[in-house]
């Protein structure tokens, strides 16, 4: 007795097995049915320029920056050279060049200040001469203290 399969039935080895449906034929052909993504609008140009800061502001800015960084990494690794590798004399430098970057931090920041202080006094003097005689007829401040004072004590 041979083993061959009946002749009378197809090609299909499992002839009871019921035909399962595709899991894809739900979604069709995706790499040809791409949805329809919408383009993002191109961006408007502001109507105005933006206002950069003065030359003197962002000089001092990024003067500040740059000692601010040359001080803290100087004190940083001057310091771990000392304290794990006992490199004194390399340590020592860095630490003492990070002293002096931030020294000059604050030099930058004061001369900035007072740079600064001394453009609001120039513009008050300005403003006060072209006032005139106003100035005369109005009471100071310390011109009202000491009316309301003497007006207390009284």
């Amino acid at each position: 007795m041979s083993a061959d399969p009946p002749s009378d039935e197809s090609d299909d080895p499992w002839p009871d097995e019921p035909d399962e449906p595709n899991p894809e034929a739900r979604w069709g052909d995706p790499e040809r049915e791409l949805p329809s993504v919408p383009r993002a609008p191109e961006p408007r140009q502001p109507s105005r320029p933006r206002a950069d800061a003065a030359s003197d502001v962002s000089g001092a800015f990024w003067a500040s920056v740059f000692f601010v960084n040359v001080g803290l990494f100087g004190l940083s690794l001057g310091a771990l050279l000392i304290y794990f590798r006992g490199q004194w004399t390399l340590g020592l430098a860095l630490t003492g060049g990070g002293l002096l970057a931030l020294l000059r931090t604050a030099q930058v920041y004061h001369e900035f200040r007072r740079s600064r202080s001394g453009e609001s006094e120039d513009d008050e003097r300005e403003s006060s001469e072209t006032e005139g005689a106003d100035d005369e007829e109005r009471p100071t401040d310390d011109r009202r203290r000491r009316t309301s004072e003497s007006g207390r004590n009284a």
